[in-house]
């Protein structure tokens, strides 16, 4: 009994090994992709560079000023529980600042992670077979949220590398998009980021 519950620690140790190693793996390969989006969109990195910097923390991070908006780029890990064990995985998170905020609260998310719905909100439907067949939408204000997704918007959405990724969402004076694991691709990043800032002007706008 006493072998066995050694042999169970050890391999846990060894498996939580693995993760953070694997972790620092996918940070260290998104460090060349985040420096290069933030080149091209005049933002500044913050992004350390040791062996275990690379394990991204809330201290890894892109900002500035794009479009007349703040901006930040985010790389975290969080710990979550699936099927009788805690895993660990990486998420990027970018945001923008609305400076002209409203009461308008909105998520968009894939359908199969409908886990992130919102009780309280009201599903809604844009008209598009494409963006609705893939897409749940939620909010507060239906007449708001019609208006920032329009047809352009949806096109530029579904245009995406991959689309099926895509989760955004409103709160307060801040818009955000979230994607599990560290993006690594630039293109995608400035997409997604002209998108979401797109989406903030038509807010502010309305």
């Amino acid at each position: 009994m006493i072998s066995f519950a050694i042999s169970f620690i050890v391999f846990v140790g060894f498996f939580s090994l693995f993760i953070i190693l694997m972790c620092i793996l996918d940070g260290k390969q998104a460090l060349p992709a985040w420096n290069a989006f933030a080149k091209q969109l005049g933002l500044v990195p913050y992004l350390e560079t040791g062996f275990f910097a690379n394990f991204f923390s809330i201290d890894n991070k892109v900002q500035g000023r794009y479009r007349n908006h703040d901006i930040i780029l985010k790389g975290d890990n969080y710990y979550y529980y699936n099927r009788e064990r805690y895993e660990m995985r990486s998420i990027s998170s970018l945001s923008v600042n609305i400076s002209n905020p409203k009461n308008v609260s909105m998520s968009i998310c894939p359908k199969s992670f409908e886990f992130f719905s919102m009780p309280s909100h009201e599903d809604m439907k844009t008209g598009n077979y494409q963006f609705d067949k893939l897409f749940k939408i939620q909010g507060n204000e239906k007449r708001e949220i019609q208006k920032i997704l329009d047809s352009w918007i949806q096109t530029k959405i579904l245009n995406l590398h991959k689309p099926k990724k895509f989760y955004m969402g409103i709160d307060g004076k801040i818009a955000h998009v979230s994607e599990n694991g560290l993006i690594k691709d630039v293109d995608t990043l400035i997409s997604i980021t002209d998108i979401l800032i797109d989406i903030v002007e038509k807010l502010e706008d309305s």
